[in-house]
């Protein structure tokens, strides 16, 4: 189960055999091709379609992560039909060597289309949630319920189904990323229905820390699902809930918060948004700032880190704190948490502390 993300443009790779892997250097060997765009491949959960994790020849896709702990002999990206790079052509690019400082050896194992037009991104708004919304009845077989976090049992709507229903319903965005076998399309489609790892991780980590939100305003930016945002409901705070797709909300995050709250918390401790983090900023009540904003994998993109920077300048209160849960690198985008500390570090408006890190992954 697999995401494949944005675009990231290579200046220089070299199309190698696979001797590279053994060499004791960070150096690459063969032809060297120009302004090449690679993308790779992140797994994700809530879905068994096998089209998630198959390559354009029905072949197993294999993630950084899989090479680094030593469960496959390559890593698969996508590469754009504009090179000339053919199926199966092993890549070496020194300065992914430098990163992680081995050897890593990549697959070409499919094919992207570059986007040339600029984006046109949604403009924020404010969803109003109407009472047949609060009055919806879903059957067992259309959600889940489990313990997402230790000691915290959640009901959450089955993604594959919500899936199901949106491209029923024509929802062109849903259409074009189940199409493209995609979770992330910029500025159409933001990986809303899939819940992303580090929330996890993040939510374990307000638990254990025993963090008090009892009567505190918090933002799940970039929310999804919603899981840190039910869980801040859980310990009595008031929550607003963002995510790009107005679909993902009413489909997924409200349906959510109906599975596990009374109408009448919905009605007085929520709040929902819709749309692009630059218009939120100033959609969003002037009077209104948040004791915790919550945010989890949402810095892969480095195009939308300063727009995500400004919601936390805008919108935290003077003693307030934001949490930001993500990797150190995004392979295949280019972005990653180093990059966007040296952001707020370099303005000087906020404090940065590293507060928890795992050795599991990147």
């Amino acid at each position: 189960m697999f995401a494949i993300f944005a675009l990231f443009l290579f200046s220089i790779v070299f199309a190698s055999d696979k001797n590279n892997v053994n060499r004791t250097d960070l150096k690459c060997t063969g032809y060297a091709i120009h302004n090449v765009s690679l993308s790779g491949y992140y797994p994700v959960f809530g879905t068994d379609d096998k089209r998630n994790h198959l390559d354009d020849r029905g072949k197993e896709l294999k993630t950084l992560q899989d090479y680094l702990d030593g469960r496959a002999r390559y890593v698969t990206v996508a590469g754009n039909l504009k090179s000339g790079i053919s199926y199966g052509t092993n890549i070496c690019i020194e300065k992914l060597n430098e990163q992680f400082g081995r050897q890593i050896l990549l697959q070409v194992c499919n094919y992207i289309i570059e986007q040339k037009d600029k984006l046109e991104w949604i403009s924020a708004s404010k969803l109003e949630v109407t009472p047949e919304q609060i009055k919806a009845k879903y059957e067992a077989y259309y959600y889940t319920e489990a313990e997402v976090f230790s000691g915290c049992n959640l009901k959450l709507i089955r993604s594959d189904k919500v899936t199901q229903d949106l491209t029923d319903q024509h929802c062109q965005n849903i259409i074009e990323a189940e199409s493209k076998h995609s979770d992330l399309i910029p500025a159409k489609y933001e990986g809303g229905l899939k819940i992303w790892e580090c929330t996890f991780d993040l939510g374990q980590y307000i638990l254990e820390k025993e963090i008090e939100l009892k009567d505190k305003l918090v933002m799940d930016l970039g929310c999804g699902a919603g899981v840190i945002g039910l869980l801040s409901l859980r310990k009595n705070a008031t929550v607003h809930f963002q995510d790009y797709n107005a679909e993902v909300l009413k489909s997924v995050t409200i349906p959510n918060v109906v599975l596990n709250f009374y109408g009448t918390i919905i009605t007085t401790k929520c709040e929902f948004y819709a749309g692009d983090w630059a218009s939120l900023a100033t959609l969003l009540d002037e009077s209104k700032k948040y004791d915790y904003i919550f945010t989890s994998e949402t810095i892969y993109n480095p195009d939308n880190h300063k727009k995500l920077y400004k919601i936390f300048k805008r919108r935290l209160k003077a003693d307030g704190v934001v949490f930001v849960a993500g990797k150190t690198y995004y392979f295949g985008v280019g972005g990653g948490m180093r990059q966007f500390e040296n952001l707020i570090l370099k303005d000087g408006c906020f404090d940065v502390k590293s507060v928890w890190r795992s050795q599991d992954g990147d």
